[in-house]
């Protein structure tokens, strides 16, 4: 059992910087959405996202790297919280692999740090822009029928009817090679001009997103596939994702 942190002495840890917070929750729920029924969503302030799926998803090289261009010292003390004290406890573990040698739990974790509704959580500004796999399926399914929007009181636009589009650079094949059913393709091209690169005029994009089923009231959903382009490749932006 690594060393915890009470949630009463996190606040002054983070104010004197005397430790990093890795939140290891997945993205979404740091970004602002509540997953697991919290009573808020978004992150503890100063926290930095390493969601735990990223160990295994990176490998301890690339798991380095991160670490390092995020600035956070080996020699620092690093304070694991999220939901669940298995979950930090095995994110603990990869920090021991990659040479940390200071690592403590958030005792309680952030269910902990929300049951006192003065601690303060910070969440994305538009975070509700930035859609989740299990959102994408609700919406699939039918039971996402409303997107709340941040800033308008009791505002709410109902999505009727959705565009879940793949997007990719002039590459049918990336489509063709696995999506998400439903979705239909966009290529990015419809979006420029061939010659100059530049946005195509506002008819010329109309006429296009139109013919895909767009129109100005349609909630349409973005996504593409991760991909590692490098310059050895004869065309490496279509393997942009």
């Amino acid at each position: 059992m690594k060393q915890s942190v009470e949630t009463h002495e996190l606040s002054g840890l983070l104010t004197r910087n005397e430790v990093t917070l890795l939140d290891i929750r997945p993205s979404a729920a740091f970004n602002g959405w509540q997953l697991n029924g919290e009573t808020r969503g978004g992150h503890i302030p100063g926290a930095v996202s390493f969601p735990s799926a990223w160990f295994d998803d990176f490998g301890e090289e690339k798991a380095g790297e991160y670490f390092d261009n995020k600035d956070i010292a080996r020699d620092k003390t690093i304070v694991v919280t999220g939901d669940g004290v298995n979950d930090m406890e095995a994110a603990a573990g990869h920090l021991a692999a990659l040479g940390f040698d200071s690592i403590q739990i958030h005792d309680g974790g952030m269910q902990g740090w929300l049951e006192d509704p003065e601690r303060p959580v910070q969440a994305l500004p538009r975070f509700r822009n930035l859609v989740h796999p299990a959102w994408i399926k609700s919406l699939l399914d039918g039971k996402q029928t409303f997107s709340e929007q941040p800033g308008e009181p009791g505002g709410s636009r109902e999505i009727g009817k959705f565009v879940l589009a793949h997007v990719s650079f002039d590459n049918w094949g990336d489509y063709d090679a696995g999506h998400i059913p439903g979705a239909i393709w966009i290529d990015t091209l419809i979006l420029e001009d061939e010659n100059t690169w530049n946005r195509r005029t506002p008819a010329e994009l109309e006429e296009e997103l139109c013919a895909h089923g767009i129109t100005k009231n349609t909630c349409v959903v973005l996504y593409g596939r991760t991909a590692n382009p490098n310059m050895s490749q004869e065309q490496p932006g279509k393997e942009a994702g």
